[in-house]
């Protein structure tokens, strides 16, 4: 008897890669090649045939994609396998699926672009009111991108390897950090000199000495006291002589 059995069925199927490198590495511009093979879990191939009818063609790229997949039939091939359990025929099915990146780049990738834009323009805000506005704006910005990178995180796999857009997250907050460590380095720094410049202004007057003692050694080992002198190097130490 010759049986012809359809049924409809949903499978969850793991994408069996012979890449040496994870495609991961790429996401979300990732495109995997997988080897699905499909056969008899008992039957050998006395009891049972099995094989496709359906041969590769040339319009199968399109007719399996999805919103988020594109998937394409590379080829599809009936192999007659041998186990120790016996002889079994399976049909070996070579598909390539690409990642649409639309979603990542529209809702990741160019916003993180436009902060870290922005955030280049925090070197252009004068310090004349301080450090305040300045300050601010770097830092909304640094927070934007971390928002950002929380938001889609549910989205990027789950993996051990660092991602493309791990790195390119990763790279756009350093650079957005870097204007609030700029910002805070050259207030501490305006601020701590112009104390150390407050401060000399202050105490001038009081430490100088109205007779400076130099002593002067020449070659032929002759010294001469000046402290004899008295000596101004500016007009209100001349005064003060």
């Amino acid at each position: 008897w010759n049986v012809l059995w359809t049924r409809a069925v949903v499978l969850s199927l793991h994408c069996m890669s012979d890449e040496k490198e994870d495609p991961l590495r790429d996401f979300p511009f990732d495109s995997h090649q997988c080897r699905l093979i499909v056969g008899p879990w008992s039957a050998t191939a006395n009891i049972h045939r099995f094989f496709s009818f359906r041969e590769k063609k040339e319009d199968d790229r399109g007719e399996l994609r999805t919103q988020e997949w594109n998937v394409a039939i590379e080829d599809v091939k009936n192999i007659t396998a041998t186990y120790e359990s016996g002889t079994y025929e399976e049909v070996h099915i070579y598909m390539r699926l690409e990642r649409f990146p639309h979603y990542y780049v529209v809702n990741a990738v160019f916003p993180m672009v436009l902060v870290v834009i922005l955030s280049n323009f925090t070197f252009w805000l004068k310090l004349k009111n301080g450090y305040g506005d300045r300050l601010g704006f770097s830092s909304t910005l640094l927070l934007t991108i971390l928002a950002a990178c929380l938001f889609t995180a549910e989205k990027r796999p789950a993996t051990d390897l660092d991602t493309w857009l791990d790195k390119f997250q990763a790279w756009c907050m350093l650079l957005t950090f870097y204007p609030v460590l700029q910002t805070c380095v050259v207030s501490w720094l305006q601020s701590h000199w112009e104390g150390v410049g407050q401060y000399i202004d202050d105490n001038l007057e009081d430490n100088m000495s109205p007779t400076v003692e130099r002593r002067v050694t020449r070659a032929t080992n002759i010294s001469i006291d000046l402290g004899r002198y008295k000596y101004a190097s500016s007009p209100k130490l001349a005064d003060a002589a």
